[in-house]
Protein backbone atom coordinates (compact mmCIF):
# COMPACT_ATOMS: atom_id res chain seq x y z
CA UNK A 1 0.00 0.00 0.00
CA UNK A 2 1.35 3.23 -1.48
CA UNK A 3 1.74 5.66 2.07
CA UNK A 4 -0.35 8.76 1.73
CA UNK A 5 2.83 11.08 2.41
CA UNK A 6 4.17 8.91 -0.76
CA UNK A 7 1.18 9.87 -2.82
CA UNK A 8 1.18 13.51 -1.61
CA UNK A 9 4.39 14.23 -3.00
CA UNK A 10 3.93 12.23 -6.44
CA UNK A 11 0.63 14.43 -7.06
CA UNK A 12 3.03 17.67 -6.07
CA UNK A 13 6.00 16.61 -8.52
CA UNK A 14 3.88 15.83 -11.69
CA UNK A 15 6.05 17.05 -14.32
CA UNK A 16 8.46 13.93 -15.07
CA UNK A 17 6.74 12.36 -11.76
CA UNK A 18 8.59 9.45 -10.19
CA UNK A 19 6.55 6.14 -9.64
CA UNK A 20 5.56 5.32 -6.41
CA UNK A 21 7.99 2.38 -6.48
CA UNK A 22 10.82 4.47 -6.59
CA UNK A 23 9.82 7.14 -4.18
CA UNK A 24 8.98 3.86 -1.86
CA UNK A 25 12.15 2.50 -2.13
CA UNK A 26 13.89 4.78 0.02
CA UNK A 27 11.11 6.93 2.21
CA UNK A 28 9.70 3.30 3.07
CA UNK A 29 12.83 2.21 4.79
CA UNK A 30 13.99 5.29 6.58
CA UNK A 31 13.31 4.52 9.83
CA UNK A 32 11.65 6.96 12.77
CA UNK A 33 14.89 7.54 14.52
CA UNK A 34 16.52 8.41 11.15
CA UNK A 35 13.53 10.92 9.82
CA UNK A 36 14.21 12.18 13.50
CA UNK A 37 17.74 12.72 12.43
CA UNK A 38 17.25 14.21 8.65
CA UNK A 39 14.41 16.95 10.28
CA UNK A 40 16.82 17.61 13.18
CA UNK A 41 19.23 18.41 10.65
CA UNK A 42 16.98 20.20 7.89
CA UNK A 43 16.29 22.45 11.38
CA UNK A 44 19.63 22.97 11.86
CA UNK A 45 20.41 24.41 8.37
CA UNK A 46 22.64 21.20 8.37
CA UNK A 47 21.35 19.95 4.81
CA UNK A 48 24.81 18.19 4.00
CA UNK A 49 23.64 15.62 7.38
CA UNK A 50 20.58 14.84 5.61
CA UNK A 51 22.65 12.99 2.92
CA UNK A 52 24.71 10.70 5.64
CA UNK A 53 24.08 7.41 6.92
CA UNK A 54 20.89 5.34 6.27
CA UNK A 55 19.02 7.83 3.74
CA UNK A 56 22.22 7.94 1.80
CA UNK A 57 22.98 4.12 2.07
CA UNK A 58 19.01 3.64 0.37
CA UNK A 59 19.45 6.35 -2.08
CA UNK A 60 22.81 4.45 -3.73
CA UNK A 61 20.94 1.25 -3.49
CA UNK A 62 17.54 2.56 -4.91
CA UNK A 63 19.85 4.52 -7.55
CA UNK A 64 21.15 0.95 -8.65
CA UNK A 65 17.97 -1.10 -8.68
CA UNK A 66 16.16 1.98 -10.97
CA UNK A 67 19.24 2.22 -13.08
CA UNK A 68 18.77 6.51 -11.76
CA UNK A 69 20.99 8.87 -13.77
CA UNK A 70 22.07 11.83 -11.71
CA UNK A 71 19.79 14.13 -12.44
CA UNK A 72 17.05 11.70 -11.43
CA UNK A 73 18.64 10.71 -7.85
CA UNK A 74 18.71 14.72 -7.49
CA UNK A 75 15.15 14.85 -7.54
CA UNK A 76 14.65 11.68 -5.62
CA UNK A 77 16.61 13.12 -3.28
CA UNK A 78 14.92 16.77 -2.88
CA UNK A 79 11.27 14.44 -3.12
CA UNK A 80 12.67 12.24 -0.49
CA UNK A 81 13.51 15.08 1.77
CA UNK A 82 10.21 16.94 1.69
CA UNK A 83 8.31 14.01 2.16
CA UNK A 84 10.06 12.85 5.52
CA UNK A 85 10.53 16.63 6.70
CA UNK A 86 7.00 17.26 5.94
CA UNK A 87 5.78 14.19 7.87
CA UNK A 88 8.09 14.12 10.57
CA UNK A 89 7.34 18.09 10.91
CA UNK A 90 3.71 17.13 10.41
CA UNK A 91 4.07 14.42 13.51
CA UNK A 92 5.84 16.91 15.69
CA UNK A 93 3.57 19.77 15.32
CA UNK A 94 0.42 17.37 15.71
CA UNK A 95 2.13 16.72 19.39
CA UNK A 96 1.96 19.53 20.05
CA UNK A 97 -1.21 20.67 19.38
CA UNK A 98 -1.28 22.71 15.87
CA UNK A 99 -3.33 22.37 13.56
CA UNK A 100 -1.32 20.72 10.46
CA UNK A 101 -4.39 20.88 8.11
CA UNK A 102 -5.02 24.27 8.48
CA UNK A 103 -1.04 24.66 7.64
CA UNK A 104 -1.95 22.89 4.85
CA UNK A 105 -4.56 24.84 3.84
CA UNK A 106 -2.59 28.25 4.30
CA UNK A 107 0.22 26.89 2.16
CA UNK A 108 -1.87 26.18 -0.80
CA UNK A 109 -3.61 29.18 -1.32
CA UNK A 110 -0.33 31.27 -1.08
CA UNK A 111 0.98 32.33 -4.96
CA UNK A 112 3.44 29.78 -6.37
CA UNK A 113 6.36 32.44 -6.14
CA UNK A 114 5.64 32.10 -2.29
CA UNK A 115 5.45 27.93 -2.54
CA UNK A 116 8.09 27.30 -4.75
CA UNK A 117 10.97 30.18 -3.66
CA UNK A 118 10.35 30.96 0.44
CA UNK A 119 13.65 30.20 2.43
CA UNK A 120 15.30 30.15 -0.52
CA UNK A 121 15.49 32.95 -2.96
CA UNK A 122 11.96 35.09 -2.09
CA UNK A 123 12.05 38.60 -1.24
CA UNK A 124 12.50 38.49 2.71
CA UNK A 125 9.87 41.18 3.52
CA UNK A 126 7.22 39.09 1.12
CA UNK A 127 8.24 36.23 3.03
CA UNK A 128 7.51 37.79 6.05
CA UNK A 129 3.86 38.86 4.98
CA UNK A 130 3.19 35.54 3.82
CA UNK A 131 4.12 34.02 7.64
CA UNK A 132 2.47 36.57 9.35
CA UNK A 133 -0.66 35.90 7.66
CA UNK A 134 -0.28 31.94 9.31
CA UNK A 135 -0.09 33.34 12.64
CA UNK A 136 -2.97 36.21 12.04
CA UNK A 137 -4.98 33.08 11.02
CA UNK A 138 -5.08 29.66 11.05
CA UNK A 139 -2.09 29.25 13.40
CA UNK A 140 -2.20 31.76 16.57
CA UNK A 141 0.42 33.59 17.18
CA UNK A 142 1.17 32.13 20.61
CA UNK A 143 1.57 28.49 18.79
CA UNK A 144 3.65 29.96 16.31
CA UNK A 145 6.13 31.17 18.69
CA UNK A 146 6.54 28.19 20.11
CA UNK A 147 6.48 26.24 17.36
CA UNK A 148 8.36 28.48 15.11
CA UNK A 149 10.79 26.23 13.87
CA UNK A 150 8.59 23.33 13.74
CA UNK A 151 6.44 25.53 11.19
CA UNK A 152 9.10 26.67 9.53
CA UNK A 153 10.35 22.77 8.62
CA UNK A 154 7.08 21.48 7.70
CA UNK A 155 6.58 25.00 5.30
CA UNK A 156 10.58 24.55 3.76
CA UNK A 157 9.37 20.69 3.17
CA UNK A 158 6.43 21.62 1.41
CA UNK A 159 8.58 24.62 -0.70
CA UNK A 160 11.15 21.47 -1.36
CA UNK A 161 8.99 18.60 -2.60
CA UNK A 162 7.27 21.73 -4.93
CA UNK A 163 11.04 22.94 -5.81
CA UNK A 164 11.60 19.23 -7.43
CA UNK A 165 8.43 19.56 -9.00
CA UNK A 166 9.08 22.65 -11.12
CA UNK A 167 12.48 21.44 -11.59
CA UNK A 168 14.44 24.06 -9.20
CA UNK A 169 17.82 23.37 -7.29
CA UNK A 170 17.77 22.55 -3.50
CA UNK A 171 20.65 25.03 -3.44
Amino acid sequence: MISTWIALALAAAQPGAESAEELACIIERITPAEASEIADNMIAGDSADTNDGGLLRYLESCADRYAWDDARMERITTLTLGVVGQREFGRRLIANGVDVAAIDGWFDAQSEEFRTRAFFDLDESAQEDAVASLFAGPVSQAQGEAHSALIAGYIASRVIALRAAVDLPLD
